[in-house]
């Protein structure tokens, strides 16, 4: 069924919140995505009056985004359409009501319309057998195909069969207000083929020996909604739930908060209410997009992904179902995302000027039944979540942080400075545990987390250590004394901590034994030998 035979308007509009620690959680459990849209103390979210009206009862501020012209995010929207309801770079995934010509003016013989972004990727298959083979891993709610396109040399060799090469996947367009992705992603892909036609030796070695995937629009039913009248805000997907005529914003399903880890895990994370813009579905990987995307993940067993949002300019890792909660790999994840004064996404020109900041994925708020948290832990897939640039209304973008402009020039200047992260990722595939960082980063092979005081005869110490070094003995010493050893045993996890994540790294334990208080000990470990 076409976006255009749901579409009513969802009366979703811009508004900002000042916030705090416990605005933030009360808007969490209103059910608003509190890891995207926030800049400084205040956070955008997209709510209709009522979802409003109800934020004032429990005392929230809430007030419509307007730009210098006192336009709303939704007036705007409706005022930079071309006369044809199209726009100039931005096009829908698969319905071509609102794909437009090339110079808006009606369509005819001379004057034809512009391909959908299916369209444009199925002739790119077409015409490059040799190097992409298209894959339809599911279709939509509304049984709109799900497109993947896998990029390795011989694609279409049936010896060469899925998943037989280190693999990649870069997905994008989760949320269908977030036009940024596809277009960074669709422009990824034709990147790679065409550096390795111009003989970009880095890109040739790449698909010569690895496979990169890519789905470019993942939820293309809630994509297509978003160009029609009056939903260009519009989150989730168009699973009918409220019974009513058209899609409202009772309707719909987050599909970032629909996969099976650690489903259902709080009601910050995610929410069990429909007409929110988290609400996690009816039950783990209920949604027929959550089920393309987690069966590509298990059919492949990618070494990475990464999975394009926006809109915060963050670079997010697992876990994020639980603040200060990191994966023993956080050391692979670390290398490659760099930190706040080197960080792997720099700013590049004056479209997309802001580096993305990177941090494990609770760093702003939980998520949960959330994708790269399922990657990690369900198919030892590390993940990443770019969340991608912001809107900048003196270039002509929204008042929204979603409505980024939509102008050639700033969407590939955003898509640009997501190169060498992109290809880091891509070459790092052939050996996790040792990842290639343009920042010049190396992993540790051990990190061992040290305390300043015992806490008494027996004391347990842990190393974080590379599973290829083989088996762990700690050393140690006290008060200078003769060295003495104890072996160590790989740690499965608390109540809260450790477990799964475990996939490069695993976190091992010794016990320090015959020490009084006051005593000094020194304790190193030593793998492999």
């Amino acid at each position: 069924m076409p976006a255009t035979a749901s579409a009513a308007g969802s009366g979703l509009n811009a508004y900002e919140v000042k916030t705090n620690a416990a605005v933030l959680r009360e808007l969490a459990r209103q059910g608003f995505d509190m890891s995207e849209a926030r800049q400084g103390n205040r956070v955008e979210i997209a709510a209709t009056k009522a979802q409003v009206a109800k934020l004032r009862k429990l005392g929230l501020e809430p007030v419509i985004k307007r730009d210098e012209q006192g336009l709303s995010a939704l007036q705007f929207d409706a005022q930079v359409q071309r006369p044809d309801g199209s726009y100039d770079v931005y096009r829908p995934y698969f319905d071509p009501t609102y794909a437009g010509t090339a110079n808006s003016q009606p369509e005819s013989e001379t004057n034809p319309r512009r391909q959908t972004l299916y369209e444009e990727l199925t002739q790119l298959a077409a015409a490059n057998t040799d190097l992409v083979k298209p894959v339809v891993i599911g279709r939509s709610v509304n049984g709109t195909p799900i497109l993947a396109l896998r990029v390795t040399r011989d694609a279409r060799e049936p010896s060469n069969r899925d998943g037989s090469r280190p693999a990649v996947l870069y997905s994008a367009t989760q949320h269908a207000r977030e036009w940024i992705v596809p277009e960074t992603a669709r422009r990824l892909l034709h990147y790679v083929i065409d550096e390795y036609r111009d003989g970009n030796e880095r890109v040739h070695r790449i698909v010569d020996t690895t496979e990169l995937w890519f789905v470019v629009v993942a939820n293309p039913d809630g994509y297509d909604f978003t160009f029609t009248p009056g939903n260009r805000l519009w989150r989730k997907n168009l699973r009918e739930i409220n019974g009513q005529p058209g899609i409202q914003s009772g309707d719909g399903v987050d599909p970032n908060r629909n996969f099976s880890y650690h489903w259902n895990y709080d009601d910050e994370g995610s929410s069990s209410d429909p007409p929110s813009e988290t609400y996690r579905g009816s039950g783990p990987n209920s949604e027929p997009e959550t089920q393309a995307m987690d069966g590509l993940l298990n059919r492949i067993g990618f070494e990475f992904q990464v999975n394009y949002h926006s809109a915060a300019e963050l670079l997010l890792y697992p876990f994020g179902f639980q603040v200060e909660t990191y994966t023993a790999d956080d050391p692979i994840y670390r290398a490659l995302s760099g930190n706040d004064d080197d960080p792997a996404i720099a700013g590049d020109g004056p479209g997309a000027p802001n580096p993305y900041d990177p941090h494990v994925g609770a760093e702003l708020y939980t998520t949960n039944g959330e994708t790269t948290d399922h990657a990690h832990s369900v198919y030892g897939t590390l993940a990443w979540t770019p969340e991608m640039d912001v809107a900048a209304p003196d270039r002509g973008g929204g008042e929204s942080v979603f409505e980024f402009q939509d102008s050639e020039p700033d969407l590939q200047a955003a898509f640009e400075k997501n190169i060498p992260f992109a290809l880091d990722v891509a070459e790092s595939a052939q050996d996790p545990a040792n990842p290639v960082s343009h920042l010049g980063n190396d992993t540790p092979d051990f990190e061992v987390e040290s305390f300043s005081a015992s806490f008494g005869d027996p004391q347990t110490v842990e190393a974080n250590v590379k599973r290829e070094l083989g088996a762990v003995t700690m050393h140690y010493t006290v008060n200078g004394g003769g060295e003495q050893t104890s072996g160590t045993q790989e740690w499965g996890g608390g109540e809260r901590y450790g477990g799964p994540g475990d996939v490069y790294y695993h976190r091992v334990r010794g016990t320090v034994r015959g020490t009084s208080p006051g005593d000094r000990v020194r304790v190193w470990f030593e793998a492999g030998g």
